[in-house]
């Protein structure tokens, strides 16, 4: 036991393994306590929904790539593709698609227009 324990952490550690199972683990405020700084989160990464968001993320990004169900099933390891499809899997209209995508173009249509705006005005200054 104590040497497949041994080889488990010599693999993490050369990160050959994959994670199949979500380990909850919890680190509170209140751990961090005893160090000699302030804990602050790196607002430029994402926040963090936990595991079960995470493998939906990945259940619909898998599906939104054309992979199909029965592969995303063994994926994420559920024993009956009902749990895939109906909880794991988010379907996104092709509606909705374009529709953020027009949002999208005008936003940057916008950013563009106030640019050069704002490039006339300086040129307007000098």
């Amino acid at each position: 036991m104590n040497c497949y324990r041994n080889q488990l952490l010599v693999a993490f550690k050369n990160q050959q393994i994959t994670i199949n199972r979500a380990v909850a683990r919890r680190v509170h405020n209140h751990n961090h306590a005893k160090a000699d700084h302030k804990y602050r989160r790196d607002e430029s990464l994402p926040a963090w929904h936990g595991w079960h968001a995470f493998r939906r993320g990945l259940g619909t990004n898998l599906k939104r790539l054309g992979v199909d169900l029965k592969t995303i099933q063994e994926i994420l390891r559920h024993a009956h593709i009902a749990t895939t499809a109906d909880i794991y899997v988010k379907e996104i209209s092709e509606q909705a698609v374009e529709a953020m995508q027009r949002l999208e173009d005008r936003l940057d249509f916008e950013l563009e227009k106030d640019s050069g705006k704002t490039e006339q005005n300086r040129l307007n200054l000098q």
